[in-house]
């Protein structure tokens, strides 16, 4: 993997800044990275879900017998 040279001066940057080493800088926005979009892949699927059980009320109520 490469990453162009502005990039690497953001990194160095923010390294010197936060007082972290480039590479713990990278690892902790790759793991939020990978989170955040972990949670979309769930936001989906809870979405398609969502629409496959969604019953309005009368849909919910119309094959129910109370006697």
């Amino acid at each position: 993997m490469q990453l162009n040279e502005k990039i690497i001066e953001k990194i160095e940057l923010l390294s010197g800044l936060l007082k972290k080493s480039p590479d713990h800088i990278m690892d902790e926005a790759l793991e939020l990275y990978l989170k955040v979009e972990r949670e979309k892949e769930l936001e989906e699927d809870f979405e398609e879900h969502k629409k496959e059980t969604n019953l309005s009320y009368d849909e919910f109520w119309e094959d129910l017998d109370f006697d």
